[in-house]
């Protein structure tokens, strides 16, 4: 959930130190991992990929779910992967 965002900022850490990837991280929580070019690609252009790590938690009135400790339950339907 916004606000619990430690457990997974604390992953991507030990990810990138794992993977001896660059990471920074600001007052605020936001974090940049860098990946230098490979195999020819050392002088690319710059690609950025950015996402979000919170949730924003939502659920009907009678169902009784605690978004910081239960797991979210996956279900397949057809194509799509729902929750």
């Amino acid at each position: 959930p916004s606000k619990e965002e430690h457990k997974v900022l604390e992953h991507i850490k030990s990810f990138a130190e794992k993977h001896g990837l660059k990471w920074k991280q600001d007052d605020m929580g936001n974090m940049v991992v860098t990946r230098p070019g490979s195999a020819g690609g050392e002088n690319a252009p710059t690609v950025i990929i950015q996402g979000h790590v919170d949730m924003v938690c939502e659920k009907l009135a009678e169902v009784e779910h605690n978004f910081s400790t239960d797991p979210i339950k996956l279900e397949i339907k057809g194509d799509w992967l729902t929750a």
